[in-house]
């Protein structure tokens, strides 16, 4: 059961192990009594041309918008896409923030959309996912 603390803090047992998590300005950590296991700090990002910003805006409106064909489609995007490597630290740093968000408010919708862009990401083969692999067990240990 998981225990919300404060702000972006909870507390929950996994698999008999006490875990504690703290989201602050888009840094998470995940404690196991007193020893930190992980820290996830912002991803460098790089610089975006005008078409890719404008795809990662639609994409990211798209998944977590309110019309099902249009997030089908960008989830299937994010899942074959080749071409989402520069835009990577992005996605995480916007999937991050807004489960940061929504677990504080407890909006279960959104962490469901979010969780769907993960697993989007995770199925498009052609990237290059182990620098993210903290970033993703973390995200799906919070909700």
């Amino acid at each position: 059961m998981t225990k919300f603390i404060g702000e972006g803090t909870f507390a929950t047992n996994i698999f008999g192990l006490k875990i504690m998590c703290k989201v602050h300005k888009g840094c998470i950590n995940l404690r196991y009594q007193r020893f930190c296991l992980l820290e996830i700090k912002q991803l460098a990002t790089h610089e975006l041309s005008v078409e890719q910003q404008l795809y990662y805006k639609e994409i990211t409106e798209a998944c977590v918008g309110s019309d099902e064909a249009r997030r089908a489609e960008a989830l299937q995007s994010l899942a074959s896409d080749p071409g989402l490597h520069e835009m990577l630290p992005r996605m995480c740093t916007f999937i991050i923030e807004g489960v940061r968000v929504n677990v504080v408010q407890n909006n279960l919708a959104l962490l469901i959309y979010l969780m769907r862009m993960v697993k989007a990401l995770l199925d498009n083969q052609s990237l290059y996912l182990e620098k993210y692999v903290y970033f993703t067990f973390v995200l799906v240990l919070i909700c």
